[in-house]
């Protein structure tokens, strides 16, 4: 579930429960302006309250989910090097009109740098491919 803090009732309902939720930037890409509160220090945590505090319409929060993760095959000083690493698995979706929704026969799975949950590639991420059999 999205919460929008341009909703008084999701407003309040995030601000009473700050450091448990991922605080998103309606206007951030690639993973900036994005808190996951329950990794941050409370310091942390604070800081980025006052910028939601100061425009609250810019932010939306979500629970946090546990994420997947995938075994990536790497090389390391000339060694095959096997690693887990977060990731997400993104379908594609078309809606050619309001009450339809077609998934299309592909997909893209997004795996993040080590030690890291964001998976974009503007923040490490890596495209890791992905097979769709029917």
């Amino acid at each position: 579930m999205t919460f929008s803090l341009a909703v008084e009732d999701d407003k309040r309902y995030v601000m009473d429960n700050f450091d448990e939720l991922v605080i998103k930037s309606r206007s951030g890409w690639g993973g900036k302006g994005v808190l996951i509160a329950p990794e941050e220090t409370q310091e942390e945590i604070e800081e980025f309250r006052k910028r939601v505090e100061e425009n609250p319409i810019e932010y939306v929060a979500q629970s946090p989910l546990e994420f997947s993760t995938h075994v990536l095959c790497e090389t390391e000083d000339g060694e095959l090097v096997l690693r887990d690493s977060h990731a997400d698995y993104r379908i594609h979706a078309l809606a050619p009109d309001a009450q339809t929704v077609e998934a299309v026969p592909g997909a893209m799975t997004r795996v993040a740098a080590p030690g890291s949950k964001l998976v974009n590639i503007s923040s490490g991420g890596e495209m890791k491919d992905t097979w769709v059999l029917e």
